[in-house]
């Protein structure tokens, strides 16, 4: 905590309160005495406020005190409300310098010994997670002998809480690159696939600044799941939706195949992209015409061969690529293994996402261009 400046602006430190448990939610605190705002009935702001210029914070922000809560009164100025709070909420979380986390309440002590961390929901499990993991965190309440319990530790406890602490910040450690340069949009998929919320947009909404949406989407608790996402693949990040169109294997029925559905990705298992083979292409989508329009590579044309035959142990499928002359040596891939054949189809233009395939070889994959059967190239997807 040295490191800590004295002159944090307000966006720059922020506490989270994991709301673990309905048991402590029963203060009252009234902004203008009209918003009621849930903290636990044994907090004490004056003591948070001490830990927090402790910490070296001279501003603080508070989602709790800040956002409208669900299931207390004036529901419909929470609606109105959350439908810019909760898109712009995101932002302070990677804007702020350090986040505070109470995961037994806020301004509780920190333990085990509640059960708070294996308690269904919990903030660790919960959609809003994501989006408010900071690699710049501190995890609050932690004071000498109450680690492990309120009264005081023996130290065989006090050996099995620092284990359990330990334990903890590994678990946290493993969400610091989402979001980052060296991140995918897999990555954040299969997190998500694990985390629980009682709204389903919940969880289209706690993705959009991961996946680094370049518009603020409005949120709407009773809007289709399905609607949010694709609004979401409309604007997120370029590669992002370039790492959609060319690792995730399955098309889509209907119109825009190259998406794949929100059932699939949270039901479904979900590509690996290695961090040494970055997709660099880019997906782009036209606000007003609602296209979407590829620019990267293009295999043109060629001869495909070898996909007929099962992999023994279910895996991808081996095929051979050739060239139309079929003078150059033929560039060896692996595909999805439920394709048997795999056609690219042009309409006026545009082009079909039928399946993927991956060059596993380093090598292999530079080949194209010596193939000449490969070029960059805009095209438009259906």
């Amino acid at each position: 905590m040295d490191d800590w400046n004295s002159d944090l602006s307000p966006e720059e430190l922020l506490f989270r309160a994991a709301k673990c448990s309905e048991d402590h939610r029963i203060v009252d605190i009234r902004r203008q005495a009209e918003m009621p705002v849930p903290i636990p009935k044994d907090a004490n702001l004056n003591l948070i406020r001490i830990e927090m210029l402790n910490l070296g914070a001279e501003y603080v922000w508070l989602d709790v005190l800040c956002l409208r809560q669900r299931g207390r009164s004036r529901k419909d100025l929470r609606e109105e409300e959350w439908e810019l709070d909760v898109p712009t909420i995101g932002h302070v979380y990677r804007v702020a310098k350090r986040v505070v986390y109470y995961f037994n309440g806020m301004g509780r002590p920190f333990g085990f010994c509640t059960g708070n961390l294996e308690r269904q929901p919990c903030w660790l499990n919960g959609s809003w997670m994501l989006q408010g993991i900071s690699t710049n965190r501190a995890i609050g309440g932690i004071t000498d002998g109450t680690s492990s319990s309120s009264a005081r530790p023996t130290d065989q406890e006090d050996y099995r809480a620092e284990n359990k602490l330990g334990r903890l910040r590994r678990e946290l450690e493993c969400f610091d690159n989402l979001g980052s340069c060296h991140s995918n949009v897999f990555e954040a998929l299969v997190q998500m696939q694990d985390l629980v919320s009682q709204i389903p947009v919940d969880r289209v909404a706690g993705l959009v600044f991961l996946l680094e949406s370049n518009t603020i989407l409005a949120y709407y608790e009773t809007q289709s799941v399905e609607d949010d996402w694709t609004a979401l693949v409309n604007t997120m990040y370029k590669v992002y939706r370039a790492q959609l169109l060319l690792a995730y294997p399955y098309p889509r029925g209907g119109a825009m195949k190259w998406r794949p559905t929100w059932k699939q990705v949270m039901t479904g298992k979900l590509p690996s992209i290695g961090r040494d083979s970055y997709i660099c292409e880019d997906l782009r989508w036209d606000e007003k015409t609602g296209a979407d329009t590829y620019h990267g590579y293009l295999i043109h044309s060629g001869l495909v061969r070898g996909l007929a035959t099962e992999d023994p142990e279910g895996g991808l499928r081996g095929g051979e690529l050739m060239s139309e002359t079929g003078k150059e040596r033929a560039l060896r891939f692996k595909s999805s293994p439920h394709i048997c054949t795999v056609r690219e189809q042009r309409t006026r233009g545009k082009l079909e996402k039928v399946s993927v395939f991956e060059i596993p070889d380093e090598d292999e994959s530079q080949r194209p261009n010596n193939m000449r059967i490969a070029s960059r190239s805009q095209t438009t997807l259906i």
